[in-house]
């Protein structure tokens, strides 16, 4: 249901969760010119078949072993908290309750990697 709000609330954005077979969901992954993901299985899926993915990271970090096959690790968006990693795999809470891993991260860096990756002129 949430997914469904945030692609209502903005033109060209669509949400595929729990509409398709796992083989659709992987030729939809395969039709992309690049992908944004968190550390997700889905970030692999792209990684394996050779789609460039802009990761973000949050409670986890590229550098303990997590991150997608034969990616551009100059790709990788996080912040630079010392609290960075909080676990191996992301899963205990956040000790100062704020989530800063994800909320103090900058969505025009997210954009600008994207931009880079497609070769377009970012939008000002």
């Amino acid at each position: 249901a949430l997914l469904e709000t945030w692609a209502s609330e903005h033109a060209n954005v669509q949400s595929t969760a729990g509409r398709q077979s796992f083989a659709e969901e992987l030729q939809l992954i395969a039709s992309l010119d690049v992908m944004i993901s968190m550390d997700s299985a889905n970030m692999h899926f792209a990684s394996c078949m050779e789609v460039p993915v802009v990761s973000i990271w949050g409670a986890t970090d590229a550098v303990c072993g997590f991150y997608g096959w034969r990616q551009d690790p100059q790709h990788a968006i996080a912040t630079n908290h010392k609290c960075r990693p909080c676990s191996i795999y992301g899963n205990k809470p956040c000790q100062y309750g704020d989530y800063r891993c994800m909320t103090y991260l900058d969505v025009a860096d997210i954009a600008r990697h994207v931009f880079t990756m497609l070769e377009v002129k970012p939008m000002e």
